[in-house]
């Protein structure tokens, strides 16, 4: 089944039928209790047939989910996508027919609850009570009270809907449950209104708060429920500038006997202070509550206060008002307290380890200068300066920091944490770690690469073979010979391979461009190619063209023959036409197929035909290359399947039988900057920015290709081994 899901996502010539015959094989085993039975062929039909088989695709996860008491998050996945998308009736019975059945059918439960609950928690206690995921700790009386929101709330499907919302923040679909609200749409609207509020929507969040306000005011819930929604319409209040909204709220507390619990009291204060200084905050709040308050309302403006006067303030309170910050979207605030004296190691490794999971959650990038100076001073102070040994759980945390250091030039201070941290801790990193790492370093400053010798000899031989040759090459093709001749001496007690000696004969100089020839001898290097001919006509092509072609190599080797290609083109003194008449000669000579590398190759050589080739016929080249398979997106396109409307014209056929799947990173990229590079050279900005245009257009869709791939492979499904989209 797997196979057919796998071909019908590939490629569209005769998806219907093997997705006919995937449902065939499904019906056989769609009773199994393994989620890799199931969530394959669902998730492929969602996206292959979400217009033609969408209720019968509906219907297999329905049934799966009534049966399963604690389903795999993946189907829950699926279920909202369900609610999300355009579903007919018959679908919408289906799934509320399923949630009910489910809140029947399996029991709610409790466990002995925090002190005080955030609102985050108690909408996800809605989201446990359908699809259990994990484990939520709140009494019984939030549990029943719970229950019956929720059994009360799936049969309508706005309901529903809203649920999925809060579960998805990214889609852009509206409900109408907020219209009447009820306990289940009030925390979950709140939730959502929280984390999706901005200013150009400050407006719409101020009307629907105040409806939600207005409706929960006549709703009966526990006194734990009560803390948590109201001390939420505070901080709405506070965010969207609304004091009528607060002083109801504030009123409401004192008539409900709720103006005694420490969080909602530092939450009033918190909304309050935009519009109202401090005395009449204070005089608001009951008098015994005051220095709870205070504590707790050390937030960014009262704590760089206190430190400009030098006023001391407990590090207990600084260590949980930064682990409070630490979980905003980008904890500036937390940051902002790494460097508080008064902070012991263990609070500072906790804020620290609170920081980078926000950041890892977040996705935030891999470069960040100013974070990473930040973040680099802290990590001195936690283990550089001291023996302390870092926590296990700090494992993805401190792989994150390194990556972050690596690519925000600091790969110097990063390998120096690695072999610190790496010494006191050896299970932090793994082998495979530190290979990626590597490469980012030997991009940003290459001596910190050689850095991570030291750690990886730890590893088992073959891990540290591997690193070794790995960081050789790398560091050879990145024109560091004697970087790379290092490595090679460093690698004492370890196998040389034929690879190593090969690499050592042409003294650690790859794609050599410019100079005289090394002083070598080709056929040296050509006497051991025997079991790595690509790698020899690899280091031979640039340098002694005549050992590459004295190699034997197959006619179905390509690669080699456009190595040897490439370095007729480089290594000729001939100009202009003669230059294209050496290369097309070259190419005559080798034989072979060819493939767009080829293709890449004979254009490079066209483009340096400057007395020929100027604006007119470079676009028109370009556009010849559409037509050859690269791709351009529609919106480009204007005329002749072009982008500058050229026509066929006198152009060059070079004989080739090519591929329809291109790859981004390997054909389109280099062509395309070939062609910006020729049009700036004769004075064509206009045309060099159309197809910069295009090329960023290209590579959009070939990142979101790269993500549909990574989902695919997520879910089970055995994608094609295509590197590349197929042309347009």
């Amino acid at each position: 089944m797997r196979a057919l899901l796998a071909r019908a996502s590939a490629s569209s010539e005769d998806r219907d039928t093997q997705l006919d015959e995937a449902t065939k094989r499904y019906l056989r085993i769609r009773n199994s209790k393994s989620p890799q039975a199931h969530l394959p062929y669902l998730r492929t039909m969602t996206v292959l047939r979400q217009h033609t088989h969408w209720e019968h695709t509906a219907q297999h996860l329905c049934r799966v989910l009534r049966r399963t008491p604690s389903p795999d998050p993946r189907f829950g996945e699926l279920l909202w996508k369900v609610v999300l998308t355009n579903s007919t009736p018959k679908v919408q019975a289906e799934v509320i027919a399923t949630l009910s059945s489910r809140l029947t059918a399996f029991s709610a439960s409790s466990a002995p609850s925090q002190p005080f609950m955030t609102l985050a928690q108690l909408a996800h206690a809605f989201v446990s009570r359908i699809l259990p995921t994990e484990h939520v700790k709140y009494s019984r009386a939030v549990a029943d009270w719970v229950d019956a929101e929720a059994k009360a709330a799936v049969g309508a499907w706005p309901n529903v809907q809203l649920l999925a919302l809060y579960i998805r923040p990214r889609s852009t679909r509206t409900t109408s449950a907020t219209e009447y609200p009820t306990g289940w749409s009030t925390v979950l609207a709140l939730a959502i209104l929280e984390r999706s509020i901005t200013t150009p929507l400050l407006n719409r969040a101020l009307q629907t708060t105040r409806i939600l306000w207005v409706g929960w005011k006549q709703l009966e819930a526990p006194r734990a429920v009560q803390y948590i929604v109201v001390a939420a319409f505070f901080r709405l209040a506070g965010r969207t500038g609304d004091m009528r909204l607060l002083d109801a709220c504030r009123q409401f507390c004192v008539d409900r006997q709720l103006w005694d619990a420490p969080p909602v009291l530092v939450d009033f204060a918190l909304a309050a202070r935009t519009a109202r200084d401090w005395n009449a905050i204070f005089a608001a709040l009951p008098s015994s509550k005051h220095t709870a308050v205070a504590n707790a309302l050390l937030d960014s403006t009262l704590y760089a206060f206190c430190r400009r006067h030098d006023i001391d303030v407990a590090a207990r309170h600084i260590h949980a008002l930064a682990l409070r910050r630490a979980w905003e979207y980008f904890p500036a605030d937390a940051i902002s307290m790494l460097d508080d004296p008064r902070l012991s190691l263990d609070q500072l490794e906790d804020i620290f380890n609170g920081i980078l999971s926000t950041l890892r959650r977040e996705g935030h990038t891999y470069r960040d200068i100013p974070l990473a100076s930040k973040l680099y001073v802290t990590l001195k102070r936690l283990y550089v300066g001291t023996d302390r040994v870092p926590n296990q759980r700090l494992q993805f945390s401190l792989r994150y920091v390194i990556a972050l250091l690596t690519d925000s030039d600091l790969p110097a201070e990063a390998a120096a944490l690695v072999r610190v941290l790496h010494q006191r801790q050896p299970e932090l990193f793994s082998s495979q770690y530190l290979l990626r790492i590597m490469q980012v370093m030997v991009r940003r400053k290459p001596s910190a690469a050689v850095a991570l010798l030291k750690p990886m000899q730890t590893f088992a031989p073959p891990a540290q073979q591997n690193f070794r040759t790995k960081l050789m090459f790398r560091l050879s093709r990145a024109r560091q010979p004697k970087l790379a001749a290092y490595v090679y001496y460093h690698g004492g007690g370890l196998r040389r391979t034929a690879r190593d000696h090969m690499l050592r004969a042409v003294k650690f100089r790859l794609n050599r461009r410019d100079g005289p020839p090394l002083p070598i001898r080709g056929p040296r290097v050509a006497g051991m190619a025997l079991g790595n001919e690509p790698l020899a006509v690899e280091l031979l092509a640039r340098t002694h063209l005549r050992s590459a072609l004295a190699i034997p190599r197959s006619d179905k080797d390509i690669a080699s023959a456009n190595m040897i290609l490439n370095g007729a083109l480089h290594g000729s003194r001939s100009r202009n036409a003669r230059l294209v008449r050496h290369v097309l000669n070259m190419r005559e000579r080798l034989g072979g197929a060819g493939d767009r590398v080829t293709l890449n190759v004979l254009v490079k050589a066209l483009l340096r035909w400057r007395t020929y080739m100027r604006g007119p016929q470079i676009r028109r080249l370009f556009d010849h290359m559409l037509r050859l398979g690269y791709p351009a997106p529609r919106a480009w396109r204007v005329g002749h399947g072009g982008v500058f409307g050229q026509g066929q014209g006198d152009v060059i056929e070079l004989g080739l039988k090519l591929s329809p799947f291109v790859s981004f990173e390997r054909h389109v990229r280099p062509l395309y900057k070939m062609f910006v590079k020729a049009l700036h050279l004769v004075g064509d900005r206009e045309g060099a920015e159309t197809v910069v245009g295009v090329l960023k257009a290209v590579g959009a869709e070939a990142a979101e290709h790269a993500r549909r791939r990574r989902v695919a492979r997520r879910a089970g499904l055995k994608t094609s081994k295509i590197r590349g989209t197929k042309s347009k």
